[in-house]
């Protein structure tokens, strides 16, 4: 039988495929975005809500072997329905980041991983 890749982002039963997952997370209101420059990477804050923001964004910077290299956090302040470039990050090839975005209240409100060795690669 022959393999091909499906259309739908449901199943028969109404479950849902991975993809549905991924979709869900670029509706958001409130993302992490990241651009790969010549030699860093910056990150971005996409504040889709209707009110302000304020909290913190936590960096870890790990190495291959999962150590972590070092990490830091800065204060952010954002309007509302507003996207800013928070900050820019220099990586080693072998290097990987999380990136955790904390309200006042220190609740997770978004966190995504930046892979610069898959970014890079190309087909």
């Amino acid at each position: 039988m022959r393999e091909f890749l499906a259309n739908s982002v449901i199943d028969y039963n109404l479950n849902w495929k991975p993809l549905q997952y991924r979709i869900k997370k670029t509706n958001e209101p409130l993302i992490l975005s990241f651009e790969k420059q010549a030699d860093s990477v910056a990150i971005f804050i996409v504040n889709d809500k209707a009110e302000e923001l304020k909290g913190n964004l936590f960096l870890e910077i790990y190495n291959n072997q999962g150590g972590l290299s070092c990490s830091y956090s800065l204060g952010v302040e954002m309007d509302s329905v507003y996207s800013k470039k928070c900050t820019t990050i220099f990586l080693e090839e072998n290097e990987m980041v999380n990136v955790v975005l904390k309200n006042e209240r220190r609740q997770v409100v978004a966190e995504k991983n930046y892979f610069p060795y898959y970014a890079a690669y190309k087909y």
